[in-house]
């Protein structure tokens, strides 16, 4: 290293002293031989007979090129001298500048692989490789966005898959250029899964030319049928590009109609779920989801039953009716529809209180619960859930889950506000019991954070508390989920963007990542500039 920065000074220095700097700026010389002309009058050299045809010609600058030539030399030399431990590390693209590496993706790697070392990473496994050892600048997120375009474009299936399927998350804010590929891809039976494939897998950017690929994933799901192998974030990602809630709930129904019971469905369902996309048509597969072996399948599931209100009463009057041993996870699952019931679903009661004294802490504290929002008792079923909070799992073993017992309050028939009070306790006593379980948040806090978010305008009062779990140190995802709810909250009630803002840029500045967080901030300043003044 010091060898290279004293190559590159060293020719800087001698293309400036002996080759660009002029000693004698400012005198008269002959712009041929450069004898000094100060005391000879006219314009033709005494020395070798040039007639400098203008007095401003006399005043020439010297160059001497061949030094700058030499000094330009010595500085390209330093090149190889600073690229040499990344030679050492990564072999013959070491020496290659990063932005033309990524631009030429795949054709260099293959031909470094043919003419150097064997082992030689290839395609996206370099480009994943070179991200790690610093951030793609933006030329060079451009240029591997142009990469990847022309690999998508390329009439080389093979070539298209190997090189760009699980790299799309490099592309960053450049990830608007490889929109018209992916719609031609998609408008082809052959290629169409592949592209939906890719789009899910698109970061999370404002770009007007997303809009443009949601038409034709939606038409494809529809002419499909749904595709059992989709990863559970298109619908997510057809959102963030501006899908209306038709789109979206037409394409979370088609994937959700095609998925097993037994499915991972888990990311599905809570979208669902948190962007009101359940609807009457879905009652069956919403039903089948009950008896998913994952909890959070089987919860989200309820919880968007319980958004329909007595739309999914049949689904759950005949659970009630037919299931003599349920188990936890039902219970605590059929607990929410029936309390959004309420008064319609005492015929529920008998089944509920014949629980409430079961072994299982989940199972009575959830059928315990529900039969005192149902009965209308509403400051005894608040107490009894503040309880359940306060007394959780982890120090008494006869209490139920915290994590499970949280998204109840939503659905129980007591007031607003309380619910509100309710949750943001349950979220700072979850934060300071727990601390940081998963990826530095606990599900108690990230289901906590959706319910706020679910009351929209009515949770304006938890706006500081949420405000307050920005800080240095948690996940980028926990901090878009944080804006995603006080998006919602600001969409129906008013409040101050500043300090959020101010939040997040106190989190910059020590965050590793900023995956869809400028882009949540800016969803929730549009809706600051839609709503309330």
């Amino acid at each position: 290293m010091i060898a290279g920065w004293g190559l590159l000074i060293g020719g800087v220095l001698v293309a400036w002293r002996f080759g660009w700097r002029d000693a004698g700026k400012g005198t008269r010389r002959c712009p041929k031989c450069w004898y000094d002309m100060s005391a000879t009058a006219g314009l033709q050299c005494p020395e070798c007979g040039r007639d400098a045809k203008g007095e401003r010609r006399l005043f020439r600058r010297r160059r001497k090129w061949r030094w700058v030539g030499a000094g330009l030399l010595l500085g390209l030399a330093s090149y190889p001298v600073f690229k040499w431990p990344l030679y050492q590390k990564d072999g013959l693209i070491g020496f290659v500048p990063r932005a033309v590496t990524l631009a030429l993706l795949p054709e260099i790697s293959e031909l470094i692989r043919e003419h150097g070392p064997r082992g030689a990473p290839s395609g996206n496994i370099l480009a994943l490789k070179l991200s790690q050892a610093q951030s793609f600048n933006l030329m060079e997120r451009y240029a591997y966005a142009r990469a990847v375009r022309r690999a998508l474009a390329s009439s080389d299936s093979s070539k298209r898959k190997a090189e760009s399927l699980w790299s799309a998350s490099l592309l960053g804010d450049q990830a608007g250029e490889v929109v018209d590929p992916l719609i031609v891809l998609l408008s082809s039976k052959s290629s169409a899964a592949y592209a939906a494939d890719f789009a899910s897998s698109l970061p999370r950017v404002r770009d007007e030319r997303f809009a443009r690929l949601i038409a034709p994933i939606r038409a494809f799901v529809e002419r499909t049928g749904g595709h059992p192998g989709f990863p559970g974030n298109l619908e997510e990602r057809m959102r963030w590009w501006g899908a209306s809630r038709e789109d979206c709930r037409a394409v979370t129904a088609s994937i959700l109609r095609a998925s097993k019971p037994t499915g991972n469905v888990d990311h599905l369902l809570e979208f669902i779920w948190l962007f009101d996309c359940a609807s009457p048509e879905s009652l069956c597969d919403l039903e089948k989801q009950l008896s998913n072996p994952s909890m959070h399948a089987s919860m989200f599931a309820a919880m968007c039953l319980a958004d329909l209100g007595l739309a999914g009463a049949p689904a759950i009057d005949e659970i009630v009716a037919e299931t003599k041993k349920p188990s936890s996870s039902l219970v605590n699952a059929v607990a929410m529809p029936l309390m959004a019931m309420g008064g319609s679903a005492r015929n529920s009661l008998g089944w509920l209180d014949g629980l409430s004294n079961h072994r299982n802490p989940l199972i009575a504290s959830s059928a315990f619960l529900a039969a005192l929002s149902i009965r209308g008792e509403a400051d005894a079923a608040y107490a009894y859930w503040i309880a359940c909070i306060e007394n959780d799992s982890a120090t008494n073993p006869d209490a139920p889950p915290h994590q499970w017992m949280t998204p109840l309050i939503l659905y129980a028939d007591v007031p607003t506000d309380w619910k509100v009070e309710g949750l943001v306790l349950a979220i700072e006593r979850d934060r300071k019991q727990y601390g940081k379980v998963i990826g530095g948040v606990s599900g108690g806090e990230l289901i906590g954070v959706d319910c706020l978010g679910k009351l929209c305008g009515d949770a304006v009062a938890s706006v500081p508390a949420l405000v307050n779990l920005i800080e240095p140190g948690i996940p980028d995802f926990f901090v878009c989920r944080i804006l995603d709810a006080l998006t919602k909250i600001r969409g129906g009630a008013n409040f101050d963007i500043d300090p959020v803002e101010e939040a997040v840029a106190r989190w910059s500045l020590t965050a590793t990542g900023r995956d869809g967080v400028d882009a949540a901030m800016a969803d929730l300043k549009d809706a600051a500039a839609r709503s309330l003044p």
